[in-house]
């Protein structure tokens, strides 16, 4: 195929992807004091690995930001596991569940899988421990395929409703495809919606319906600051012309401006997982070489972040290309 052939192939499809009439709804941030607003995000890294089997650890963090000065930390909470992660042998009940649902699932989903688990355990402990408050979860609300996660968050669900509480859940990047363009809904707002300053529109019905994994709620896609990018935003329950003013309110931050600032905190804390690898990995050798394991084999054993293992020649590769 020819370059001219190519290029007007590209000139065609982006014009009619952008071909679109877009119903914007317009707003402005909230003149009182919003809601305090508990950010809740988790992160995790691999330690160790023999053959199949993986030592990773799982930080999942919440913190409760409100607005005075500026943006006030209240309270943080921060919760830390130990998992024995193995696709071919799962060591537990949601492993098992996992592994059904994803048969050709690797270390990492599956690690991905257990920290979403953790994020709603404590979800569920904060929705009980405040009131009046937003409970913004990373990553979109769809419903968990586990059985038992799903009664989780459905008792989130009340608890909030009982409480006062409002669940959304944040995005920090979408590949959805609500209009059926090439273009992501991403993508396409960032075109027609350049010169909105605080506007949402709300995702088509027929793509919440039809979404797989089914979503709690409703799908938005907001811009809460002007010359900011898109976010989609779920919100479980709740008016998004009461609830956006106030969010705009928490995404005013020179670091991040349009994105919600306790979120940006709250995926830095998680993340710090990485930074006390070394802490874990001193604790494992510890233990192991007190009951009897060889130390010249565990070294062996010891992976990167991401689970591979540092003795690979791989990661050697990897290493001195970078």
């Amino acid at each position: 195929m020819k370059w001219e052939e190519i290029i007007e192939i590209f000139k065609n499809s982006l014009e009619f992807e952008t071909d679109i009439e877009i119903n914007f709804k317009r707003f402005l941030p909230y003149k009182g004091k919003p809601k305090n607003l508990i950010a809740i995000d988790g992160s995790s890294t691999f330690i160790c690995g023999i053959s199949t089997l993986w030592l990773g650890i799982v930080r999942v963090c919440g913190l409760c930001y409100g607005l005075s000065s500026g943006f006030d930390l209240l309270w943080y909470e921060k919760k830390e596991h130990m998992e024995v992660i193995s696709p071919q042998n799962p060591p537990n009940h949601i492993q098992r569940k996992i592994i059904e649902h994803y048969p050709s699932i690797d270390r990492k989903i599956l690690i991905n899988e257990i920290r979403r688990a953790h994020e709603i355990e404590l979800t569920k402990e904060i929705a009980k421990k405040v009131e009046d408050s937003i409970i913004a979860m990373d990553g979109a609300l769809t419903t968990p395929f586990l059985s038992e996660l799903k009664d989780e968050v459905s008792e989130i669900l009340n608890i909030c409703r009982e409480r006062g509480n409002i669940l959304i859940g944040v995005s920090k990047d979408s590949r959805t495809h609500a209009f059926s363009r090439v273009l992501t809904d991403a993508e396409l707002l960032e075109k027609r919606g350049k010169k909105e300053s605080y506007a949402y529109i709300e995702l088509p019905e027929n793509f919440m319906e039809n979404s797989r994994p089914p979503l709690y709620g409703k799908a938005y896609f907001v811009k809460l600051f002007p010359k900011a990018r898109w976010f989609r935003i779920d919100i479980a329950r709740g008016s998004p012309d009461e609830i956006f003013p106030q969010l705009a309110c928490y995404a005013k931050s020179r670091l991040c401006p349009g994105y919600i600032y306790p979120l940006v905190e709250a995926h830095k804390f998680a993340v710090e997982i990485n930074k006390i690898r070394e802490f874990y990995e001193k604790k494992f050798l510890e233990k192991a070489v007190k009951e009897g394991l060889p130390i010249d084999k565990l070294l062996l054993c010891m992976t990167n972040a991401k689970g591979k293992k540092i003795s690979d020649f791989h990661t050697f590769l990897d290493e001195i290309s970078e």
